[in-house]
């Protein structure tokens, strides 16, 4: 009414936002999220979808296709305009609820053959060498048998070389427990050594064998002997 002069107000045009209540002129202006709200050229979704942020980096109105969709952490990545960017995670060094946060150590390989952000639990842990076991998203319990496996450690093929023919005995199968084999000697030798071939002797007085006395000697009357 003639009354009621001045008192007129710019409003911003939906989905716009004014920034700040002004009389007349809106000095604060209009904002447009385009991550949050609906319009043409708006995200909608776009991010979320593929479990993304989404940034806006201009809020004025005015200022359209502005978003960029972020990689969520612990991901890494560029941000990309206008739709989902190329995030990376490389669980075998990044902490997350998937990843392999340290577990595989003890000389064990860690490698993520996929580091897409979103392909989890498919890191692997192997174990190092001459050690054999592998795991996928876990840490895998690593085996040398130092008689029948290649190694610095390892019989080689001590025992069985001899002299005579031996058995190899290894007395733990852990990728740590090094060195702890031992060459024994074969029935009806005895003798054992550790780490090394064994001295085998053979008491052919006291023990069964094609060449032993087998009572050859009279109870009690003879006494039998084997110089070696």
């Amino acid at each position: 009414t003639c009354a009621s002069q001045g008192d007129w107000v710019c409003k911003c045009l939906l989905p716009a936002t004014q920034r700040a209540t002004a009389a007349q002129v809106p000095a604060g202006g209009c904002d447009l999220d385009e991550c949050t709200e609906t319009c043409a050229t708006c995200s909608q979704g776009a991010c979320t979808a593929v479990a993304q942020g989404c940034v806006d980096t201009d809020k004025h109105a005015a200022a359209l296709s502005t978003w960029q969709c972020t990689c969520p952490a612990p991901s890494t990545g560029a941000n990309q305009n206008l739709g989902p960017a190329t995030c990376l995670l490389d669980e075998c060094t990044a902490a997350c609820p998937t990843c392999n946060a340290g577990r595989c150590d003890g000389g064990r390989l860690c490698a993520d053959g996929n580091d897409a952000y979103n392909s989890l639990n498919d890191w692997v842990c192997t174990c190092p060498a001459p050690a054999v076991g592998t795991a996928t998203a876990a840490v895998p319990s690593c085996v040398i048998d130092e008689c029948t496996q290649t190694c610095t450690s390892c019989a080689n093929g001590v025992c069985a070389a001899g002299p005579p023919a031996q058995d190899c005995v290894e007395v733990s199968t852990d990728y740590q427990a090094l060195s702890d084999w031992s060459c024994a000697c074969r029935a009806p030798t005895t003798g054992t050594a550790s780490t090394a071939a064994a001295v085998c002797t053979l008491d052919e007085c006291a023990t069964a064998c094609g060449s032993c006395a087998g009572g050859a000697c009279t109870p009690g009357e003879q006494l039998c002997s084997d110089p070696d």
